[in-house]
C-alpha cells in the first residue's frame, strides 16, 4: 500500500528530512525560497496556523519563531516525536502544539475554520489516487478561515524525468521513468519513495477544482538552478556571485517556464 511505503520511509529518515533542507545551498533555495513567500503573505500579527503533514516541525518552528502558533499535524509518530525535541530545543513550546497524529485526508480531529492559515507543504505529492488528493485540498480549505491562505508544495513532475535522464534511467529504471512520465506516479523505493509528480497547471486545477479557493501565485522553490546542485553550490561560495544568483532566482521563480522545471512548486491560494 503507497501510504503504509511512505509511513516506513519516513519513519527511517526522520532526522535526514529535519536536516535535509540547510545541508548545502541548494537544499536551502526550497526552504528559504518557502520562506520567502510565507513572510510576503504572512500578517506580522500573531496567526493560528496549521502545519500539516509537517514532519520533524523544520516549517512550524520558523514560524513559531516568528511569533506565530502553530499545529503539527503528521501521520508518523517518529516526526512527531522528533518535531517535539527541536520545539523545546528551540524554547518554543508555547508557541507550537498541539501535535497531532493524523494524514492530511482526515483532518477532522479541527472544527470547520478553525485556522488563519493551512500549510501542506510536500505532503500531497505522496497522495497517489486523485479522488484522495481532492479530499486532502477539501480538508486543508474545510479548516481555513473565510480568507484565510493556503499553501501547498509538491513535488514537480518534469525536473524528475531530468533526474532520471542524469543517471541514464539506471536508478529509477525505464519503466518507472515511463511511468511518471505519462501519469506522475513513481513507484520505485531505490531513489525515493513513492510520490506524484505534478505538472504546475495539473496542481492549479487541483485547487481550483474543489471549489471556494483562488490561486494567488505559484512559484518554483528551485528555480532556475533546479536539477543543478553542484553548480549551484559553487557559485554559492563565491558572495558577489550568490548575491546575483539570488537575485536571479527571486525575479525569475515565479515565470511560467521555470515553475514548470522546479522540483518542488508551490502555490499560494485563498479562501473566498
Amino acid at each position: 500500500m503507497a501510504e503504509e511505503q511512505v509511513r516506513r520511509f519516513y519513519s527511517a529518515h526522520f532526522k535526514e528530512e529535519w536536516y535535509r533542507l540547510i545541508r548545502s545551498p541548494y537544499a536551502r533555495l526550497e526552504f528559504d525560497t518557502t520562506v520567502h513567500f510565507l513572510d510576503k503573505y504572512l500578517e506580522r500579527r500573531k496567526l493560528l496556523i496549521l502545519d500539516a503533514g509537517g514532519g520533524p516541525g523544520r516549517y512550524a518552528v520558523e514560524l513559531a519563531r516568528r511569533g506565530h502558533h502553530v499545529v503539527l499535524v503528521d501521520p508518523v509518530s517518529e516526526n512527531l516525536r522528533f518535531a517535539e525535541k527541536q520545539v523545546k530545543r528551540s524554547k518554543l513550546r508555547g508557541e507550537v502544539g498541539p501535535m497531532v497524529e493524523a494524514s492530511i485526508e482526515d483532518l477532522s480531529v479541527f472544527p470547520d475554520g478553525m485556522f488563519d492559515v493551512t500549510l501542506c507543504l510536500t505532503p500531497l505529492s505522496h497522495v497517489l489516487e486523485p479522488g484522495q488528493r481532492e479530499k486532502a485540498v477539501s480538508e486543508l480549505l474545510r479548516v481555513l478561515k473565510p480568507q484565510g491562505l493556503l499553501f501547498a508544495s509538491a513535488i514537480g513532475r518534469l525536473p524528475c524525468l531530468v533526474l532520471a535522464l542524469e543517471n541514464g534511467f539506471k536508478l529509477s529504471g525505464l519503466a518507472s521513468a515511463r511511468e511518471l512520465r505519462d501519469t506522475g506516479n513513481f513507484q520505485g523505493e531505490k531513489v525515493f519513495t513513492r510520490f506524484h509528480g505534478f505538472l504546475p497547471e495539473e496542481l492549479k486545477r487541483l485547487f481550483e477544482g474543489i471549489g471556494g479557493l483562488r490561486v494567488l501565485e505559484i512559484a518554483g522553490l528551485d528555480g532556475l538552478g533546479s536539477t543543478h546542485s553542484r553548480a549551484v553550490n559553487a557559485v554559492a561560495r563565491d558572495p558577489r556571485a550568490w548575491k546575483f544568483w539570488l537575485e536571479t532566482h527571486y525575479t525569475t521563480c515565479t515565470e511560467p517556464s521555470v515553475i514548470g522545471l522546479s522540483e518542488q512548486v508551490l502555490l499560494i491560494a485563498q479562501k473566498h
